[in-house]
């Protein structure tokens, strides 16, 4: 705050934007819709995705299953990279 001029910029940085929206209001409206739909994009992604993965998960726990028979041998553990 300069001595004598309180709230200048505030004052100011209002009258740059009201100049600018006056001159160029279709370019600043445009702007303000593609920002609102790249955010709205991004959010809708990131939900979708969320959304496949938990269908994908309780896709794959409804067809496989629980284990209703376990193999096990006397002998020790089976490794199946020994054949």
């Amino acid at each position: 705050m300069i001595a004598g001029r309180p709230h200048l910029l505030p004052r100011l940085l209002g009258a740059m934007l009201r100049s600018h929206w006056r001159q160029h209001w279709v370019r600043s409206t445009l702007a303000g819709i593609g920002v609102g739909l790249g955010v709205a994009t991004i959010v809708a992604i990131a939900d979708i995705s969320t959304s496949v993965l938990a269908s994908f998960k309780a896709m794959m726990e409804s067809v496989g299953g629980a284990s209703d028979v376990e193999i096990t041998s006397d002998a020790g553990p089976i490794d199946a990279a020994k054949r």
